[in-house]
């Protein structure tokens, strides 16, 4: 891996296992960890049973920011920490080799050797057998001592040599291992510190695969490194897109209650159920659904027409008025039923010569004795004025018109039988009609002539409008709408009670066949009866 990094690293933490980091160099390069700034800058390297207890080295330039307490500028220092504080133990100079302790040194188990020159220093009075001393010391008390000469020098493996009288010659015997650079070394050493046996091992070759990591949605940069590399490498990935450019609702706000704002990379909104409405989830569709909110009926519909009447009105969203209009048509296609009876405005037979006789329009030739060209009437051949009368029970005059008009309750002036005038002697006082109008407040209203005018007003969630001599009261939409329609016979599509259709069909009478609405039974009521016969003189 090779390249920079920007930023603290660790490797590992306190609750985990062993960790190591290893900085391995072939035989012809360096291996190295280092610190430092770009002119005066501090670098340190620490070693610790925790964060608060340890020690280590660093080295600060110019001394800011401080670090340890009896630091020196431009010196290499080991330091210990003790409850976080950081104290130099001993320093020297990035320009000599001269190292100045800050506390006392022991020495254990080995010697402390001079080369050269070189002196130890500002040594203290003695005061215990084991400690050392100066020179100031040591002339006073040799100078006390008898002067002679080293009369033995004997010597133990490994060293060789030695005498007891004039110059005598000692050396190191050799130790069996041949003088070379070992690699990987397996090495044995005696208990006086001596090696006695050396052999080099293979280190493992490792392989040179290259390793590659790139960025992919969302993360931009890459880089590359082998396995055997003589450097160090890195790769910096970033995070291009954390959300911030994203085309996404983010926040959320409602009638009431303020915004919602997402606080994590997955957080959740609920949609909650309110009054009369209930959220379901399926998949990743959320439906909203509004229950029954007591409105009742929304729309209706209206459609249909069979043999001329036709319902209308529809499409009813508020107020409205649904209309059953139209004439009923009625012919031999669709007529089912019984003769109508003379009574009832019918015939009395199925016959031409039973309805002839029923209506009492014929004479003993059997023959029509009035014919009609559809304008002006006239009497049959054979037919005279005079038994035409006597048959209708009419008067003997020949003459035209009406010979006399008598008068009755109400109108005076008759009986007239040339001319004369008729007087309305009673002008409402005494026939049955509405002359005083009263409503549920604002007492009573009351016809001041015989053209006064009774204004029905439009009040609250009410219009009126007049078409001829009809006044139609409406209510308009109070929020509450149609809550059912229910429907009987002959019309179809109900109970309704949100949205729906009415249809004319079958009952009251009428039953629907192929040919349209056939009508049976009695009927009670003004209608239109075209009846078609294959005689011409029965029409």
């Amino acid at each position: 891996m090779s390249g920079s990094y920007s930023g603290s690293f660790a490797a590992g933490s306190t609750s985990s296992t062993s960790r190591t980091i290893r900085v391995l160099a072939g035989d012809s390069y360096t291996a190295g960890l280092e610190a430092y700034g770009s002119s005066q800058g501090t670098g340190y390297a620490y070693v610790g049973q925790s964060s608060s207890y340890g020690g280590g080295m660093f080295y600060n330039g110019d001394g800011s920011p401080a670090f340890a307490t009896g630091e020196q500028t431009d010196a290499i220092s080991f330091y210990r920490r003790a409850a976080s504080v950081n104290e130099v133990v001993f320093y020297y100079s990035y320009l000599n080799n001269n190292v100045t302790f800050r506390g006392d040194m022991t020495v254990s188990g080995g010697d402390i050797t001079l080369g050269g020159t070189g002196r130890i220093q500002g040594v203290d009075t003695v005061s215990a057998s084991t400690d050392a001393t100066n020179k100031a010391y040591v002339d006073a008390a040799v100078a006390g001592v008898p002067q002679g000469d080293i009369t033995n020098v004997s010597t133990t493996s490994p060293i060789t040599g030695g005498g007891s009288s004039g110059s005598v010659t000692i050396a190191h015997a050799n130790s069996g291992v041949t003088a070379a650079t070992y690699t990987a070394a397996t090495v044995t050493v005696n208990a006086t510190g001596h090696v006695t046996s050396a052999s080099s091992n293979t280190i493992p070759s490792v392989g040179n695969g290259t390793f590659t990591v790139s960025g992919n949605t969302g993360l931009s940069g890459s880089g590359s490194m082998t396995a055997n590399q003589s450097g160090s490498s890195s790769a910096t990935l970033t995070n291009t897109d954390r959300g911030s450019s994203q085309a996404i609702y983010k926040n959320f706000t409602a009638s009431s209650g303020g915004t919602a704002t997402a606080n994590s990379n997955n957080d959740t909104l609920t949609i909650a159920a309110g009054t009369n409405v209930t959220t379901v989830r399926s998949g990743d569709t959320i439906t909203i659904n509004a229950t029954t909110d007591g409105q009742g009926v929304t729309s209706v519909a209206t459609s249909g027409t069979v043999n001329g009447i036709t319902l209308t009105g529809g499409t009813i969203t508020s107020t409205g008025t649904i209309t059953l209009g139209g004439s009923v048509s009625i012919n031999n296609g669709n007529w089912s039923g019984t003769d109508l009876s003379v009574a009832n405005g019918g015939t009395g037979s199925s016959t031409a010569s039973g309805a002839r006789t029923n209506l009492g329009v014929v004479n003993d030739t059997g023959t029509p004795a009035i014919l009609s060209n559809g304008t002006v009437p006239s009497l049959n051949s054979g037919i005279t004025a005079t038994e035409v009368r006597n048959l209708i029970g009419a008067g003997t005059s020949s003459s035209a018109g009406v010979t006399s008009i008598a008068t009755s309750t109400g109108l005076s002036g008759g009986t007239i039988t040339s001319t004369g005038t008729l007087t309305n002697t009673d002008r409402g006082s005494s026939q049955n009609i509405f002359k005083n109008f009263t409503a549920s407040s604002g007492g009573t209203a009351t016809a001041n002539s015989n053209n006064d005018t009774l204004t029905i007003a439009a009040g609250t969630n009410i219009t009126t409008v007049r078409s001829g001599d009809t006044i139609t009261i409406n209510a308009t939409n109070d929020g509450q709408g149609v809550t059912s329609i229910a429907t009987g016979s002959g019309i179809t599509g109900g109970t309704i009670t949100s949205t729906g259709t009415l249809t004319v069909g079958a009952g009251n009478g009428l039953s629907q066949s192929s040919t349209g609405l056939l009508m049976s039974g009695s009927y009670t009521g003004d209608f239109t009866c075209l009846l078609y016969t294959s005689d011409a003189a029965d029409e």
